[in-house]
C-alpha cells in the first residue's frame, strides 16, 4: 500500500506541483501499486464530486479528502504559537493529523508526502518508509532559505526562516528518503537535510508526453504566436520577466512581431506595454494549444528557481527556447546545450536574430529543435517513469526497517 498525501485537491491541475503529484500518482498506478490518496480541499468545493472526479480520472478506489479553510489570522497565529513555516501553518489540519494517528500501517507499506512541512504527520510511523518529495510552488523561497539561512529581509521572512530551521531540526530524521526535483537541488539541499545514513534521489519535473505528442508536428511557419510567455504574473519573478518582454524588446519590435503573455494576473500588465501587438490571456482554455502555436518560448528571468516545467513543455512542443542562465538553471547540460541561453542585456538581440532566421527559413536551427524535443520526450516523460524500480532502490538504501 502506498499512502500519498498532498495538501491540495489534484482533480484541478493548474500548477507545477499538482502536475508533479499527478505524474507520481499515475506512475504508481501504472506499476500496479495499491494507492490511498489523501488531500485537502477548499471548504467551498463539493467534496463528493471531487472524490468522484479523482477516482474516475486515476482509477483509485480510496480517496480521502478533508474540507479545509485557512485565514491569514489563523496562519499567523499558528506560525507564532507553534513555530511553523507559513506553508505548514497554511495547510495544517487537525483532521488530517487525527487520520494519520488512526492509521494502522504495515512495515512494508510506504507513505509519500508532498514537501517538508507534512513530515510531522508521520511521527508515529518509526518503522515505515516515509518518502518526502521536496517540491512545491514556493520552492524558490525554500531554496533561498536552505542556501543562505534566510528568505528575505522582512519580518515575515525572518519569522518564516526561523520556523523552517526549527522544523528541519525537529522532523528531518522522520524521513526515510528525500526526493529532489533536480540534481542541483540534491547537491545543494541534501547536506542541510540528510543525516549520515539518509539517502536522497532525484526525480526531475517532467511532462506527460502523450499530451504534447502532436504539438511538434505543427510547422514553425504555420505557428501564429511569435513570442510566448506563460506564468502567473502574481509571482514577482514572472512579473519582472513578463514586463521585460513587453517593454524591453526594442530591436525585436521593429520586426512587427506579436507577443502573448498568459497566466494569472496577465491583464494587470496591459498599461505597462510599450508595443501595440501584445495579447494578455488571464485564463487560457488550453496551455498546450498556446505552446503548439508558438514559434519562440521566452524565459527572461533574473532569478533562478530550479528546473522549470515550462521549459520542458515548450521544448517538447517544438518551440525554440530563449532563456537566461537563471531561467534554465537546474536543467541538465544536454538541455541547456540545445536552447538559446543569453543574458538579459543580450536577450533582445537573441530573440531578434532567431525570429529573423525563422522568417527567412522555416528550418532554421531545426536540428537543435528536433533534438531537444526528442530528448525531453524520452527522458522527461512521466509515462516512462518506473516507480517499482525507484522504490526498490530506496528500500535498499534507506534506514527504515522492512522486516515484518
Amino acid at each position: 500500500m502506498i499512502y500519498i498525501y498532498a495538501p491540495f485537491e489534484i482533480s484541478r491541475i493548474d500548477s507545477g506541483s499538482k502536475i508533479r503529484v499527478e505524474g507520481i500518482l499515475n506512475s504508481f498506478i501504472r506499476d500496479g501499486f495499491d494507492i490511498t490518496y489523501i488531500g485537502l480541499i477548499d471548504h467551498n468545493i463539493d467534496i463528493f464530486k471531487a472524490k468522484k472526479a479523482i477516482r474516475s480520472r486515476y482509477n483509485i478506489s480510496r480517496v480521502i479528502l478533508f474540507p479545509h479553510k485557512s485565514s491569514i489570522l489563523k496562519i499567523l497565529i499558528n506560525m507564532l504559537l507553534f513555530r511553523m513555516s507559513y506553508r505548514r501553518a497554511k495547510f495544517i489540519d487537525k483532521n488530517v493529523a487525527l487520520f494519520f494517528n488512526s492509521l494502522i500501517i504495515k512495515k512494508k507499506d510506504s507513505i509519500w508526502v508532498n514537501f517538508f512541512e507534512n513530515i510531522s504527520y508521520c511521527e508515529t510511523f518509526e518503522s515505515t518508509q516515509v518518502i518526502v518529495d521536496l517540491h512545491n510552488d514556493d520552492m524558490e523561497w525554500y531554496r533561498q532559505f536552505i542556501r543562505s539561512n534566510r528568505f528575505v529581509s522582512s519580518l515575515f521572512g525572518i519569522i518564516s526562516s526561523a520556523n523552517f530551521k526549527n522544523e528541519i531540526n525537529k522532523y528531518k530524521n522522520i524521513a526515510s528518503t528525500f526526493v529532489y526535483a533536480s540534481e542541483s537541488d540534491r547537491i545543494s539541499l541534501s547536506p542541510k537535510l540528510n543525516n549520515s545514513n539518509l539517502c536522497g534521489f532525484t526525480i526531475p519535473n517532467m511532462i506527460f508526453g502523450s499530451r504534447y505528442i502532436q504539438n511538434y508536428t505543427t510547422s514553425i511557419k504555420d505557428r501564429s504566436i511569435d513570442i510566448l510567455f506563460i506564468g502567473s504574473v502574481q509571482v514577482s519573478m514572472n512579473f519582472d520577466a513578463a514586463r521585460f518582454l513587453i517593454s524591453g524588446l526594442k530591436k525585436t519590435s521593429k520586426l512587427g512581431c506579436n507577443i502573448v503573455i498568459a497566466g494569472r494576473g496577465a491583464s494587470s500588465l496591459n498599461n505597462k506595454t510599450g508595443y501595440n501587438n501584445v495579447e494578455f490571456i488571464e485564463s487560457p482554455e488550453s496551455v498546450i494549444d498556446l505552446y503548439k502555436n508558438a514559434k519562440i518560448f521566452a524565459m527572461p528571468f533574473s532569478k533562478g528557481s530550479g528546473s522549470k516545467l515550462k521549459l520542458l513543455e515548450g521544448s517538447v512542443s517544438g518551440c525554440h527556447i530563449v532563456s537566461t542562465a537563471e531561467g534554465a538553471c537546474g536543467n541538465e547540460d544536454k538541455i541547456t546545450a540545445l536552447i538559446n541561453i543569453c543574458t538579459l542585456e543580450d536577450f533582445d538581440k537573441a530573440i531578434h536574430d532567431l525570429l529573423l532566421g525563422i522568417r527567412r527559413n522555416s528550418l532554421y536551427r531545426e536540428e537543435e529543435r528536433f533534438a531537444l524535443h526528442k530528448h525531453v520526450m524520452s527522458q522527461y516523460n512521466w509515462n516512462n517513469l518506473s516507480m517499482s524500480s525507484f522504490l526498490e532502490q530506496t528500500r535498499k538504501d534507506s534506514v527504515y526497517v522492512t522486516d515484518d
